[in-house]
């Protein structure tokens, strides 16, 4: 009796086994294809980490009162850092010096030549800006009044091209070259694409990622919680024709384990992870705005691609989803031109707004917080402010 029930409880014992390893195949496999899911953990401090901006056009920053921001000038081919005050919308060079009048080089407010005219971030009370010194680009930190600027690491070659982008994470800065080899002519499968490390408090710098592959490019990078998301992104153009051949896919980098993985294939222009929800939205060239759980595998499409709208940078504010097409009618003609325009979007889909911009006088695209969408207008920052971006807006230049 006691070996009968011995083999029935060896049988039950290895139906049970059956059902466990069963119910984890079901789990790992999704309509024949592993699961990508991403645990992207705690949101962090979105504060201090701004993932809200346009990464590789960095040119306004979040302080605790305002937003410092760079204007260029064309006559002396140097950048002032300036300071647009939230309460009073008036804006100053940031410089502290007495009787200082902020148009010389000895003005803290100056930055010459040798920096970088496009990028500027703020985070846990310094100013961050990159500049270069014997083709070789250095990542500068800068008191909140222009006082000091220190070198905190040199991060790798450049020709003073405005091609630097960082993420900040847990007191780490990461560094990359959003133009890499793309473009180029004599780009070859060994060329490498690289994210440095930067360790904000000692300057030391180490290999976070690297890709390798012609005519490529890291782009588009962002921090959500434990996870920075970015892009390899390949092009390769017809200089006769200006014809060119592009691609994006989609990866990310565990802060806490430092590996990386393939998040998606598509050919997504940009993405935005609502951390709240665990929502990804991204942008596939020439089919339109998605959603898709982070941890599962199934996309909904929002809004579809057509001829306005072939191509997308985006952002995300916590109530609406910015959708900008950058004036580009093709990303396989850079010659072919239309109307620039910002769609204003639910998370649904619903359209809810549509801002065309004059073709002649819009820059650049900075996205921004829950109060101010910036962009470059003509040769000023400009800006709209959210509490109207359903309805009847204004565009402001700040002086």
């Amino acid at each position: 009796m006691k070996k009968k029930n011995k083999i029935i409880f060896i049988s039950i014992l290895a139906v049970v086994l059956v059902a466990i390893i069963i119910l984890v195949v079901v789990m790992v496999t999704k309509n024949g294809k592993k699961d990508k899911s991403i645990d992207i953990g705690s949101a962090g401090n979105e504060q201090e980490e701004q993932s809200y901006w346009r990464t590789d056009s960095h040119g306004v920053a979040k302080a605790e009162t305002g937003y410092y921001y760079l204007e260029w000038n064309d006559d002396n081919f140097t950048t002032t850092l300036k300071y647009f005050d939230d309460s009073t919308h008036k804006t100053t060079p940031v410089c502290a010096k007495a009787e200082c009048m902020h148009n010389s080089s000895d003005c803290n407010a100056v930055l010459g030549s040798d920096y970088l005219s496009s990028l500027v971030h703020y985070y846990k009370g310094s100013i961050y800006v990159v500049r270069v010194e014997n083709g070789l680009a250095k990542l500068v930190r800068i008191e909140k009044d222009g006082s000091n600027r220190q070198d905190v690491a040199a991060l790798f070659a450049n020709d003073t091209t405005t091609s630097v982008s960082l993420v900040f994470h847990d007191d780490c800065a990461y560094a990359y070259n959003h133009i890499g080899h793309t473009g180029a002519v004599d780009s070859s499968e060994n060329d490498t694409e690289t994210i440095v490390k930067v360790e904000l408090s000692t300057g030391k710098t180490s290999e976070a990622f690297s890709y390798k592959g012609a005519y490529n490019a890291i782009y588009g990078a962002r921090s959500f919680g434990t996870k920075m998301f970015f892009q390899i992104f390949n092009c390769s153009i017809d200089k006769q024709t200006a014809k060119a051949d592009i691609s994006y896919k989609l990866y990310c980098y565990d802060y806490e384990t430092g590996e990386s993985e393939k998040v998606s294939d598509d050919n997504i222009s940009d993405y935005y992870v609502d951390t709240e929800n665990n929502v990804l939205y991204y942008y596939v060239i020439s089919k339109g705005l998605y959603s898709r759980k982070l941890n599962e595998s199934k996309a909904e499409l929002l809004y579809k691609a057509d001829d306005t709208i072939t191509t997308a940078t985006i952002s995300y504010d916590g109530k609406y989803i910015y959708m900008y097409n950058g004036g580009i009618g093709s990303l396989t003609n850079l010659r072919e031109k239309i109307t620039p325009v910002i769609y204003v979007l639910e998370p649904s889909g619903n359209v809810v707004n549509t801002i065309e911009l004059d073709s002649k006088k819009i820059r650049n695209m900075f996205y921004g917080d829950e109060k101010y969408l910036f962009f470059a207008y003509g040769n000023k920052l400009a800006y709209i402010d959210k509490s109207s971006i359903s309805g009847e807006f204004k565009i402001v230049t700040v002086d």
